[in-house]
């Protein structure tokens, strides 16, 4: 992965660097689709994709991007070391994803009750364990051998906190993201303002969403506080889809709230030509201008200009990371499993929620602090239950 992935990374602008990971394997798996080889570039790319993912918590796209990265590792042939170290990190991956299910608040439960089959089905065991103490089946898990049926209820609870609080839980976000309603709230923080995007759950509205975030954040990415400082801490996108409307999605700030941005896209948004395709490009850089306009006060607008749109190329940058909808069609397809229903399958078994109170009261976590590389999460010390955690 290239310089400019990982300095998107360093700084939070994890959009960004969603979209150059997603970039990065979409021409790495063009070897599949010219000559039928998959080469060992597609799975680093799309096992980076991974990390990310993680670090932005959605959890139907954790398990998409694993899926598929597991696919790709399973078709390479891979040396018998580089087949361990690729266990190890999707192991990693899996006790992330576990603090994603230890994070969940008492009141999301409802909600994925019936996701331990689907986990199991896809070989996330650790993860699945992690999702069932929280729905309170500690007595389930004792049966099934994770813990001795004599082993003291405070000790197990212990290691479920040890579990929540490794290094790794600092680099994620504090609250996943389910997708298991009708809409969802996908957040980035540029130059101290906060954007969040309200999108309807559903494959075309998260790619107007994630293109706006990613453009927005590889636009601004060289900008500091010697250029702009924040107008507002706060801006509000709320995308949503319209049966009525054909071409390019619109874009509007309604005239008694300049801190909210409205952005309606038709409900099917394809590029059967090349002029539809400028179109979505065009909108996109508009949409940017008008958004950075709204955010940031600009010191000298001619100067900062001159700086992010010529010499820095931002918009160039920004159109080419920005267009996650066709990336993310490109890699998963036209059908990407974004809802959380989507891994369900009818036969799967409901586990009720079993508490009545969180599992764990909220000041009782303090996360252990550790070194990290840039751009790494920082990593999980041993394991979940049944392995021996950092003291």
């Amino acid at each position: 992965m290239g310089p400019v992935h990982r300095a998107f990374e360093d700084v939070g602008l994890l959009w960004a660097a969603r979209n150059k990971a997603l970039a990065a394997a979409q021409q790495a798996l063009a070897s599949f689709v010219e000559e039928g080889q998959i080469i060992p570039e597609a799975m680093m790319a799309m096992n980076r994709l991974v990390w990310i993912e993680l670090r932005l918590g959605r959890i139907p796209h954790i398990l998409e991007t694993i899926t598929f990265t597991n696919f790709i590792a399973s078709q390479l042939n891979l040396s018998e070391d580089l087949q361990k170290a690729y266990a190890e990190e999707f192991q990693m991956q899996e006790w992330v994803l576990g603090i994603h299910f230890l994070n969940l608040p008492l009141g999301t439960l409802l909600g994925i009750t019936r996701l331990p089959d689907a986990l199991k089905r896809l070989g996330l065991d650790h993860a699945r364990v992690a999702l069932l103490f929280v729905l309170g089946y500690e007595q389930a898990l004792r049966e099934e051998g994770y813990f001795a049926t004599d082993d003291d209820p405070a000790a197990v609870q212990t290691s479920f906190e040890r579990w929540q609080d490794q290094p790794a839980a600092k680099d994620i976000s504090s609250q996943p993201v389910l997708v298991d309603g009708t809409t969802s709230m996908l957040k980035s923080t540029i130059l101290g303002s906060e954007i969040a995007v309200e999108t309807p759950n559903n494959e075309t509205s998260f790619g107007i969403a994630e293109s706006l975030l990613s453009a927005l954040e590889a636009f601004l990415a060289t900008s500091n506080e010697q250029d702009v400082f924040p107008h507002r801490e706060r801006i509000t996108i709320v995308v949503t889809a319209s049966s009525e409307l054909e071409g390019a999605p619109q874009i509007s700030i309604p005239d008694n709230d300049s801190s909210r941005v409205e952005v309606a896209h038709p409900a099917n948004v394809d590029f059967p030509t090349i002029a539809e395709r400028r179109d979505y490009v065009e909108w996109l850089r508009n949409s940017i201008a008008q958004i950075s306009s709204r955010m940031l006060m600009i010191k000298d607008i001619g100067d900062w200009l001159e700086k992010i749109v010529s010499r820095e190329r931002g918009f160039a940058r920004a159109l080419i990371f920005g267009d996650g909808l066709t990336l993310d069609r490109n890699i998963f397809g036209e059908t990407p499993r974004v809802h959380l229903t989507d891994w369900i399958k009818q036969e799967d078994q409901n586990y009720p929620v079993l508490r009545n109170e969180p599992w764990r009261k909220a000041e009782a976590s303090n996360p252990v602090m550790s070194a990290k590389r840039p751009g790494e999460l920082a990593p999980v010390s041993t394991g979940p239950p049944g392995i021996a955690l950092e003291a």
